[in-house]
């Protein structure tokens, strides 16, 4: 018997394996809320130029209810028929996964720090030089607590480590998968309306996880982006200059998932390609600098469910016992303070970050101070984060994190606008 099994049966009697798995969003209602403080149990949350839809899966990895997706796309397929007008310049898309310790419950706090960062996103649009694009919100949850909340919640997440690892898991293949791959096709829908190629669509859809909510993203996309990376290291010449538009930007926070999950993308991240979108930012993996359950919880959780047929001496050892933002191999970039008002954060790249070519319409992630060299910007990018930015395993919504990753997506969106200008695609 594994040591994760023993360890299991001695402490069954204090895991109730029921405790928070339900659904929390129950009220298909769509009619316009003037605040979110008025959302409760909705599905479809609508207000102030935003739309927040709620997507809930169980421990399975199936959906408590499809209804809700459908929903959601129900609703923007709608507005975009009957007003078209207000999708002539696209759509803004952002889908957040949380961790363990959250879920859909109205007042939960990683919840109200979505909400947050959709207001600042479209504050940004609907600035002189936005594009007053609608924003479309996705919160996707699940079962990240299991337990009431105690002052001390470390021992919780050792005892619970691996059922909240492989449920996310088991919901990254399976459901939520199936919600990412939807909603990109959604993002499709309202492209269409802009009425230009693919290459200057201004829709985007930007998806954001955090801890075991990171674990079940990547699983989600993952071989997406070793499929398409491999492709471009090894047949760029013959076939495309860039990764397919399925998802813009995969934001990884404190992810809860072993090194050797990432092995690949780390090994074919400097694909060469002198495309605008062949060296955009297409997945950032940031890492805590004091994320105790990563750095120390993660590491015995691996060993104790590993140790049985994994010996010290096997060099996949280090891959599997590690997270892998926690995996110094890995690091391309720091994330680290910057005295500027707009923004508080800046990627300074590690002296391995990769040999990136100059496109000009990066200078936009420089100007903004997003990254201290334009040149530092690549594909695939692991940082290291400052306490002041990311504190810990769930301080992720500190103003200076929600702030800086504002930035990077208006950064972003500058440089398309820049190098589409130039015909750079």
């Amino acid at each position: 018997m594994k040591p994760r099994h023993c360890l299991s049966l001695l402490i069954a009697a204090t895991l109730c394996s029921c405790g928070f798995h339900k659904q929390w969003r129950t009220d298909f209602s769509d009619a316009p809320i003037s605040a979110p403080a008025e959302a409760k149990k909705r599905v479809i949350e609508t207000y102030d130029g935003i739309t927040l839809g709620h997507v809930e899966f169980t421990d399975h990895g199936s959906f408590w209810d499809d209804r809700q997706l459908s929903k959601l796309e129900s609703v923007v397929r709608s507005n975009l028929k009957t007003h078209p007008e207000k999708y002539r310049k696209g759509a803004l898309f952002v889908a957040f996964a949380h961790g363990w310790n959250h879920n859909a419950q109205e007042g939960d706090g990683n919840l109200d720090s979505f909400r947050k960062l959709l207001s600042t996103l479209k504050q940004s649009e609907d600035t002189a030089h936005g594009q007053h694009r609608p924003v479309i919100g996705v919160y996707l949850s699940w079962r990240g607590r299991t337990k009431p909340k105690v002052p001390t919640d470390a021992p919780q997440l050792l005892t619970t480590f691996w059922g909240r690892k492989e449920a996310a898991e088991r919901i990254g293949y399976r459901a939520m998968a199936e919600t990412l791959t939807r909603i990109s096709l959604l993002r499709e829908d309202v492209a269409a309306v802009e009425g230009v190629p693919e290459h200057l669509w201004n829709s985007r859809l930007y998806v954001v996880g955090h801890s075991f909510g990171a674990a079940a993203v990547f699983s989600s996309v993952s071989r997406f982006f070793e499929d398409e990376a491999i492709e471009l290291k090894l047949k760029a010449r013959d076939r495309k200059a860039y990764i397919a538009r399925r998802w813009d930007l995969v934001v990884l926070v404190n992810p809860a998932f072993e090194a050797q999950r990432y092995a690949i993308l780390d090994k074919y991240k400097d694909f060469s390609t002198n495309s605008l979108f062949g060296r955009m930012p297409r997945l950032l993996v940031i890492g805590a600098e004091n994320d105790v359950p990563c750095r120390t919880i993660f590491p015995v959780g691996q060993w104790l469910d590993f140790s049985s047929h994994v010996t010290k001496n096997d060099a996949e050892f280090d891959h599997i016992r590690s997270a892998a933002a926690q995996y110094e191999k890995f690091y391309t970039h720091d994330l680290i303070p910057a005295a500027r008002p707009d923004c508080p954060a800046t990627l300074t790249p590690k002296e391995h970050a990769g040999n990136h070519k100059h496109i000009p319409a990066f200078s936009t992630f420089e100007s903004l101070g997003v990254t201290t060299t334009a040149d530092s910007i690549g594909g695939f990018m692991v940082a290291r984060a400052d306490k002041s930015i990311v504190d810990g395993h769930n301080g992720i919504w500190k103003d200076n994190f929600r702030t800086f990753l504002a930035r990077l997506i208006e950064a972003r969106e500058n440089a398309v606008k820049a190098g589409t200008q130039r015909g750079g695609q």
